[in-house]
């Protein structure tokens, strides 16, 4: 009984020193697990160090003496262990400069252990771009329209462990082999000029930029790995485009032209009033004129725009990205105008949507007292007025006629919104004012509309009273 008592303590010491009794390192700067997929019980250490010498240490099965340590390297091309030195109770191996598996095969009577450890001396970091010249540019397989794809290699990508199993109290050396995987240590930072373009977040090897930028570029990685760094830099001859819109509602007296003489012209209708508090850069009254950059479009071989008008107006197609085009809309409504570039290698891009609004003829008001012969005010709108008219311009005809009270016209007209200067409170076409006193008005007005849908016309008829008045006696 006492027999089996000792026996069963000496087993559960042997196993409590199999499991502290260890290989270590205390010189590394670091280290990973090795997993050798095999009948092996625990994996092994594999300490890497910036430039060595490496040294090991081994830690006796029970801290008693006696033990015999035989420190082997393991012969990849024979796939053994070799003996390098056999020495008692040492637990010390210095100035190892050779990569490698070392093992410590410890014995005692009739105990033994094996315990390993890898050792991985880097004394430099190289990273290197298989995809671009000796100019460092890019190759063209490396990008395409809508990808760059950068593949750093580094000196490490090849370090490989050996695969290990037992055999009864010895270890030996398999055939298969497994990467080491330093490269998934090494911290890279990406950076692109011009900077004002995005790249992906991310700090590995490999860099995928799914949004070329539309310009030639260059693309900077610095890696870093235990003390050492390396930089890599690879230019982008850029084959990607990018269409840039910039819409905007214009009124028609501040649009100009430079024609193929050089000669500057006014586009657009000249009115007697200039409308400009009925614009925003995205509205304005009906019939609009909308004015369209594309300056800042880039790498750009053909431009085409797609005006989103219901009147069928063609979109157009051009080369020039510095030309400034215009575009008149009448019916209200929202139009959504997209720029479409291609580049000289087919590369598409699309802006994103300018949306212009064209006022719809939200209310027709006219003045219930109009002082006549104010010849210091021209603006109607929300002020005293020198002659008597609308604020709503948004309709495409009008036809109007004003009577005294004894039922003579004093002022008739018909034709566009725009072109009406208002009734100035003279008679007709005379020179001669309109006694002060009340004046009936009768306005029908015509909206705009698309041409292929009558159905959209809409008429309006208004009546009404206001006051005459002078400024002066007449």
């Amino acid at each position: 009984m006492q027999r089996l008592f000792l026996f069963f303590l000496l087993s559960i010491g042997a196993l409590t020193a199999s499991i502290h009794a260890q290989v270590y390192s205390v010189n590394h700067d670091n280290f990973l697990v090795v997993d050798y997929f095999s009948n092996l019980p625990i994996d092994d250490t594999a300490y890497i160090y910036q430039n060595g010498p490496a040294v090991l240490k081994a830690m006796s099965p029970d801290s008693t003496q006696g033990w015999e340590m035989r420190w082997q390297f393991l012969d990849t091309a024979n796939q053994v262990f070799v003996d390098q030195m056999t020495v008692t109770d040492s637990v010390s191996y210095d100035t190892i400069t050779n990569n490698g598996c070392y093992q410590v095969r410890m014995s005692k009577d009739t105990l033994v252990y094996n315990y390993r450890a890898w050792v991985l001396i880097i004394d430099t970091l190289d990273i290197v771009n298989p995809d671009k010249d000796e100019f460092d540019t890019l190759t063209p397989g490396a990008s395409t329209c809508s990808q760059v794809l950068i593949k750093l290699q580094t000196n490490l990508d090849d370090w490989m462990y050996t695969q290990l199993h037992r055999e009864g109290d010895s270890i030996y050396q398999t055939n298969n082999k497994f990467p080491f995987n330093l490269a998934d240590r090494i911290t890279v930072d990406w950076s692109i000029e011009p900077s004002k373009y995005d790249i992906p977040q991310t700090n590995g090897l490999i860099l995928n930029d799914n949004s070329p930028p539309p310009v030639n570029s260059t693309y900077t990685a610095e890696a870093r790995f235990l003390g050492f760094t390396d930089t890599d830099i690879a230019h982008l001859d850029a084959i990607a485009t990018e269409a840039v819109l910039t819409a905007e509602a214009v009124n028609y007296e501040h649009a100009f032209y430079i024609d193929s003489l050089g000669t500057s012209r006014q586009l657009l209708e000249n009115y007697r009033y200039n409308y400009d508090e009925l614009f925003t850069p995205s509205s304005g009254p009906a019939p609009l004129w909308v004015s369209f950059t594309f300056d800042e479009s880039e790498n750009v071989e053909e431009l085409h725009i797609n005006f989103d008008d219901t009147l069928g107006m063609d979109d157009s197609t051009f080369t020039d990205v510095d030309q400034l085009i215009y575009r008149k809309y009448n019916v209200p409504g929202t139009y959504d105008i997209v720029l479409r570039a291609t580049s000289s290698e087919g590369c598409e891009d699309e802006s994103a949507p300018q949306s212009i609004t064209v006022d719809e003829p939200d209310y027709f008001e006219l003045p219930n007292v109009f002082i006549a012969g104010r010849e210091d005010n021209y603006d109607f709108i929300g002020n005293l007025q020198d002659v008597f008219r609308m604020e709503d311009v948004s309709y495409q005809y009008i036809e109007i006629s004003i009577y005294n009270r004894w039922g003579r016209r004093v002022h008739e007209y018909k034709g566009e919104i725009k072109e009406w200067t208002g009734w100035d409170g003279k008679i007709g076409n005379s020179n001669n004012f309109a006694n002060p006193g009340v004046y009936y008005y009768v306005i029908r007005a015509t909206n705009w509309h698309p041409p292929d849908d009558p159905t959209a016309t809409r008429k309006i008829e208004e009546q009404g009273f206001f006051h005459l008045y002078h400024t002066r006696e007449q």
